[in-house]
């Protein structure tokens, strides 16, 4: 169990971390991007349509990013599908490496299942920038897509540059 131990009498009982915190309890505060800029400006600066279809994936070793708005907020274009599925969809992320969890916006649930976000169980797994590699996602509280730590690592990214000056990111794979 993630975060957590199964207790000692083996009853099988999974008993959380006292550390651990629900991904719904988390403290997204979010108010400086909104969906509304992944359509328009930064959709725009990554030179994608938000939410469009990709036939297929081109994973790079390199992924490029840009820093975006006052808040320096690291803003990346990954594709995402479900296995089922047969195209990827372009979906912006603010990378943040102060949560743990990966969130989806309800507008990116409903590009990769077809269905309300309202609809749909705690977590989806997507694929995401891998053929391979699967990621627990989670509604998000701010309908922004949030890739934390989890999915960071199991991504495998390994080294961050970042030039404030030129207002961009790269991201490599280890």
């Amino acid at each position: 169990m993630a975060d957590g131990h199964w207790d000692d009498d083996g009853g099988g009982m999974p008993i959380d971390s006292p550390t651990y915190v629900a991904p719904n309890d988390q403290d997204l505060l979010l108010t400086d991007v909104t969906e509304t800029e992944l359509y328009g400006s930064v959709g725009e600066l990554l030179g994608v349509q938000y939410l469009s279809s990709a036939q297929h994936l081109a994973r790079e070793p390199v992924v490029h990013g840009i820093v975006f708005g006052q808040n320096k907020r690291l803003m990346v274009n990954l594709l995402c599908k479900r296995k089922s599925a047969a195209a990827w969809v372009n979906t912006i992320f603010l990378v943040d490496t102060g949560s743990p969890y990966t969130y989806l916006a309800a507008s990116a649930i409903d590009a990769l299942t077809g269905n309300s976000a309202n609809n749909i169980c705690k977590t989806l797994n997507v694929l995401v920038h891998s053929e391979s590699i699967c990621v627990e996602c989670h509604p998000s509280p701010q309908d922004v897509n949030v890739l934390g730590m989890e999915a960071i690592a199991k991504l495998n990214f390994s080294k961050f540059d970042i030039d404030f000056a030129a207002n961009e990111f790269t991201i490599q794979f280890a």
